[in-house]
């Protein structure tokens, strides 16, 4: 998967996205962001001002593509994460898949 990194059209950004994008309006393809859960500062990754900051980034025609915790556990979140995005992007949509984790187990 790493491959992907190298090819000169993929620029990395890792930082604090409340300051970096009012930097970089109307600028971006395509927009992914891999949050916190929304707990505690990370809580305003999955409110309206956020998404505004990510929607001005975007040209025209870009793509989002965000966090949006576990169906199963935060239904309430991701109905006002919908309702939300649907007020600011033309089309919006919920999917997800799981991510199988392994545990340790010590024998001793």
């Amino acid at each position: 998967m790493a491959e992907c990194y190298k090819d000169p059209r993929v620029t990395v950004h890792i930082g604090d996205g409340f300051k970096f994008l009012p930097e970089h309006k109307n600028e971006y393809d395509v927009i992914i962001t891999d949050s916190s859960d929304p707990v505690g500062p990370a809580a305003a990754l999955f409110e309206a001002p956020y998404f505004q900051l990510l929607k001005d980034a975007l040209k025209e025609g870009g793509n989002l593509s965000t966090q949006g915790e576990c169906l199963w556990l935060h239904l309430p979140l991701i109905k006002e994460l919908r309702r939300t995005c649907k007020k600011l992007f033309p089309s919006v949509g919920y999917a997800f898949t799981t991510i199988p984790t392994c545990k340790l187990h010590h024998i001793f």
